[in-house]
């Protein structure tokens, strides 16, 4: 068992993949076997399964017009593929996205993909980033699968947040975004939004190879979790704030721990400051 640390606890969890099991305590062995054979067929297919078609062509969004940024959809070529082009003039603040939704099953699992280029493009993880939605049939917001019991309505379902897909490999030309998620069970359609948001001005974004499909559950696994309890009333920087935190975290990694949680606003805590004095740009001297 996971010790316990000194200010801090740590767990133990399991991260499921799916609730239902396939074959019962009861089945009979033919009927087991059976639903073994349709089950690794089932599997075969997801696997091999091509990307998802959209349901109707990509359009461009902005929240309004005098904040619409330059874009363009670019053909391919002999030598480049389709892509999305978002691109910012001598004017700042400018924000919008290249939407499109995608069918999907609920309780399934799905992958998306695409690849971001920009150029002249400052704070690009703020600037480019992609966003998902679950819809219902009617284009509403859907709930998540399971309740929570930690919110202001414990025991109810919360709604299915937005999911942003993270960088996966970064190259020279290129960043990759790439995650695979579960599906709420109400969700008909994913929308995709490709964004660019604040840019710097004369800055571009170009997507290439969004794509989505429908993709076999990963296997769980056990992830260990610790939260380091600590009022870090000592130093007055930001820095020596931080570092009150450092033994704890090195007990953890001792442990094994693959998540630590840490306080809020530890940066500020018992400091003679102001928030805007604690405050500073991520990634940044703390992160």
């Amino acid at each position: 068992m996971l010790q316990k640390l000194k200010n801090t606890r740590a767990r133990t969890v399991v991260m499921p993949t799916t609730p239902y099991s396939l074959l019962g305590q009861g089945c009979s062995k033919p009927l087991s076997l059976l639903m073994l054979i349709m089950l690794s067929t089932l599997l075969a297919a997801s696997e091999g399964q091509p990307a998802a078609k959209p349901n109707r062509p990509w359009t461009f969004n902005a929240a309004r017009p005098e904040i619409a940024p330059p874009h363009r959809k670019i053909p391919p070529t002999k030598t480049s593929p389709a892509c999305f082009e978002i691109s910012s003039d001598h004017r700042e603040g400018l924000a919008g996205y290249w939407c499109v939704q995608y069918p999907v099953t609920g309780r399934t699992h799905v992958e998306f993909s695409v690849r971001r280029q920009t150029t002249n493009l400052q704070l690009a993880r703020r600037a480019a980033v992609v966003r998902i939605v679950w819809l219902d049939e009617q284009g509403r917001s859907v709930k998540r699968a399971a309740p929570t019991f930690s919110s202001y309505r414990p025991g109810e379902r919360p709604r299915a947040e937005p999911e942003f897909p993270p960088v996966l490999k970064t190259t020279q030309q290129s960043d990759v975004f790439s995650a695979i998620y579960a599906v709420p069970p109400d969700a008909t359609q994913a929308q995709v939004e490709l964004h660019f948001r604040w840019g710097n001005p004369h800055s571009s974004v170009r997507w290439e190879h969004p794509r989505l499909k429908r993709v076999p559950a990963p296997e769980p696994r056990k992830v260990k979790l610790a939260t380091a309890h600590l009022q870090p009333r000592d130093g007055d920087t930001r820095s020596q704030k931080c570092q009150q935190f450092a033994p704890l975290i090195s007990k953890a990694a001792e442990q094994g721990v693959d998540l630590i949680v840490l306080p809020e606003t530890l940066t500020y805590y018992s400091s003679q400051g102001t928030y805007i004095d604690a405050a500073e740009p991520i990634p940044g001297p703390s992160t």
